[in-house]
């Protein structure tokens, strides 16, 4: 058969392999979680998310999400439902929907202490611990919330300001994807699904009363993507994702990992004409917060002599994994492992189970749709690149489940550069369909991995 005949039988044959692999995706998803919701937790926790959810629940419950999505008519009935119902939600004042996100994040929040240093803060913050160069703002904040609370009530520990602040960032955080999609001209089908898969990543579980920093340096990091795409629209100046940038690494310095798409925003808005001003701007307005937080310490007698002490690294000092071999008890893979390369998929599956479906389509469709990243993707992508690269050469010291939420903040540009690159490449009743079907699985998914975490479990 001449190629040429091939290429138009091929063609031909890409709609009906986008809608099998659209509606396949999410099936394949609950099988996974299905199959190894009992499997040894080190090797399958990325499809753990009902590994404690009973049993009695959990068959008919994914048993009801593959029929949802196998079933036309039943998908085309709830997702009629699910679109009314975001039309009322979107209708209500603002103050009503904070109520609804306060009231979720507060009757779900997390109260499994086993996971990372969450029964260390609890009991640190509520000892004194106030001062460090590691992750100054986000620990004062929680000191804050702490003193405000005990002024009022009797608390053994600060478990209920880490519920607060965790809270508040959840409720100013869920009105940032509807403002980057606005940036990126989104709207119907492409709205919906962009702002549904944003708001149902399972790095979501951050903001139900987690007893970590991470809840608001993924709100630090998320206002910077916010007002880079703004940047990129034309609506303000460089100034401030370099700002926002500055004062999330003062939030928490992994944060900074996502630097080189300040770069990129710096040197691609506005022509060549004034690039060495927009340098010199963004450089002066990214190293603002870092120089006000700086000298706060140093007047509060915390000066940069601590700066050794309070390093990152953990308490064997090392900050990334071992190349060819291990050496220290905290040291549990090397970095070209495929034990490693296990933990870094069972990392991205919890955090952003949408993520590799999305892409796997985008890249799927990229020959068809003939279509290249505009500069919103390329900001998004090169974000994304840079905490990835961290997540994957850091060594989480206290081993990759109970540290996961370590690299939950990379959930975030990675979900939205997923979203957004399946929307540029996937059109019509594809669109329409994955818009209510992929959020639907995520929020399945990251709601058992939420419901699992609301039973106590000490640290």
């Amino acid at each position: 058969m001449p190629r040429f005949a091939r290429g138009v039988r091929t063609s031909a044959r890409d709609p009906q392999l986008l809608r099998l692999w659209i509606v396949g995706a999410p099936v394949a998803l609950f099988i996974a979680h299905l199959v190894l919701a009992r499997a040894r937790l080190t090797e399958a926790y990325g499809f753990a998310n009902f590994r404690r959810v009973p049993r009695e629940i959990r068959h008919p419950l994914l048993g009801t999400a593959i029929l949802i999505a196998l079933v036309p008519s039943l998908r085309r009935a709830c997702m009629h439902s699910v679109e009314a119902w975001g039309t009322r939600l979107t209708g209500t004042r603002r103050s009503a929907r904070i109520a609804l996100a306060v009231a979720l994040f507060v009757g779900f929040r997390c109260q499994n202490f086993y996971l990372g240093d969450s029964a260390d803060l609890v009991r640190n913050i509520a000892s004194g611990y106030w001062l460090t160069w590691r992750e100054p703002i986000a620990i004062a904040i929680q000191a804050g919330a702490y003193r405000l609370l005990a002024s009022f009530f009797e608390l053994e520990s600060a478990e209920w300001s880490f519920v607060l602040t965790s809270t508040a960032a959840g409720s100013a955080y869920v009105f940032l994807p509807g403002r980057m999609a606005r940036s990126l001209g989104l709207d119907g089908a492409a709205r919906r699904l962009f702002v549904g898969a944003m708001l149902t990543c399972g790095a979501m579980q951050i903001f139900f009363g987690y007893a970590e920093v991470y809840a608001l340096a993924s709100l630090a990091l998320v206002l910077f993507l916010a007002s880079g795409l703004a940047t990129l629209r034309g609506r303000h100046g460089v100034a401030a994702p370099a700002c926002l940038l500055g004062f999330a690494g003062c939030v928490h310095p992994l944060t900074w990992f996502a630097g080189p798409s300040l770069a990129y925003l710096v040197w691609s808005v506005g022509g060549s004409g004034k690039r060495v001003r927009r340098i010199a701007i963004a450089t002066c307005a990214f190293m603002l917060p870092i120089a006000l937080v700086a000298a706060w310490l140093t007047l509060a007698g915390h000066g940069p002599s601590q700066l050794p002490t309070d390093k990152l690294g953990g308490a064997d000092g090392r900050c990334f994994l071992p190349l060819l071999r291990t050496e220290l008890e905290t040291e549990r893979t090397t970095l070209f492992s495929l034990r490693h390369a296990r933990d870094v998929l069972n990392e991205v599956m919890l955090i952003s189970p949408l993520a590799l479906p999305l892409l796997a389509t985008a890249f799927f469709r990229s020959r068809a749709a003939q279509s290249r990243p505009d500069r919103a993707s390329r900001f998004l992508a090169i974000a994304t690149l840079g905490l990835f690269l961290f997540a994957f050469a850091f060594n989480p010291d206290l081993g990759p489940v109970r540290d996961w939420d370590l690299f939950a903040t990379l959930a975030f540009p990675l979900t939205a550069f997923a979203a957004y690159t399946f929307i540029q490449r996937v059109k019509g009743d594809d669109l329409t369909t994955a818009a209510f079907l992929y959020p639907f699985t995520s929020a399945v998914l990251s709601a058992a991995w939420i419901f699992s975490n609301t039973t106590r479990l000490n640290g």
